[in-house]
């Protein structure tokens, strides 16, 4: 939902209400109870830091109090805490995932959307990313790869959200 709604509102296309309304039906199914998201609806998919990361900007770019409501914002921090990877400040995309740069912009920017961003989650995530810095300059997914485009970009876009350093 949310490439196509992304395009659809940098089209300054607005969405009706009925509209608006099946897309934030169609995201609630995809809602674990356990919190995050699930690429497909619920059951059937693990939850997942990239659909979760869809699902809230397609319900933020709906914007309605339904779409408001429908995130059970406490379960969805309990999720972000268990992304929380071994190496302080990383975070893994699923339970027994890949921790990458990815899930921390992911985590990061869902947190600070759902005004749920808190010390323990930015705690050493800038760090991490610093380590991902390659020789080159760009950043790879995890300390030690090499450098990629869409690593570099997650690594640049997460730091805004989590403030000023010490």
């Amino acid at each position: 939902c949310y490439w196509i709604l992304h395009a659809l509102d940098l089209l300054g296309h607005e969405l009706d209400a009925a509209l608006g309304s099946r897309v934030v039906n169609f995201i609630r199914r995809c809602q674990d109870p356990r919190g995050g998201y699930c690429g497909g609806p619920y059951p059937g998919q693990l939850p997942h830091l990239a659909p979760t990361y869809a699902a809230i900007n397609a319900l933020i770019i709906v914007g309605t109090e339904e779409a408001y409501n429908s995130i059970d914002r406490d379960k969805l921090y309990d999720f972000l805490l268990r992304r929380r990877g071994e190496d302080p400040g990383s975070f893994t995309m699923h339970d027994d995932g890949e921790a990458d740069v990815r899930g921390v912009y992911t985590a990061i920017a869902v947190a600070s959307l759902t005004n749920t961003l808190t010390d323990e989650l930015r705690a050493h995530a800038a760090g991490w990313i610093a380590r991902c810095q390659t020789y080159e300059g760009g950043l790879g997914g995890e300390p030690g790869l090499e450098a990629h485009g869409g690593y570099t970009f997650c690594g640049v876009a997460a730091p805004p959200f989590l403030g000023p350093g010490p």
